[in-house]
């Protein structure tokens, strides 16, 4: 079993990695600088090089106090990042698997002003 954990540079990401798994479970961790959750492409290619069975989505904009003033950015990759993994690329496709999204879920506003 191949699980692939996107955001494995931060603090969840970095949990998951490692943990102990069974013995039959490889760990592909990758973080922002090989993988930009916000571009479908590359998150098509590391589906594509790593063939995962599971994957878990722990890559995340944190800096809460900037998403104010970053709100593109923030949005990219909590919002659009993620709907890369949902909408389920076809080079995913043969995998039975569905992809885990986690989050800290820390907000200092109401997420109703994320929303597009």
């Amino acid at each position: 079993m191949k699980l692939l954990v996107l955001g494995a540079a931060g603090q969840i990401g970095h949990e998951l990695c490692r943990r102990v798994w069974p013995a039959d479970y490889r760990i592909a961790g990758v973080d922002r600088a090989e993988v930009d959750i916000t571009r479908q492409e590359a998150v098509a290619d590391a589906l594509r090089q790593e063939r995962p069975d599971i994957v878990i989505n722990a890559a995340a904009y944190t800096a809460v106090d900037r998403a104010e003033s970053e709100p593109d950015v923030a949005w990219a990759v909590n919002a659009a990042g993620p709907g890369h993994l949902a909408v389920r690329p076809p080079v995913f496709r043969w995998s039975t698997s569905r992809p885990i999204t986690c989050s800290t879920a820390a907000k200092k506003r109401p997420i109703a002003r994320m929303i597009r």
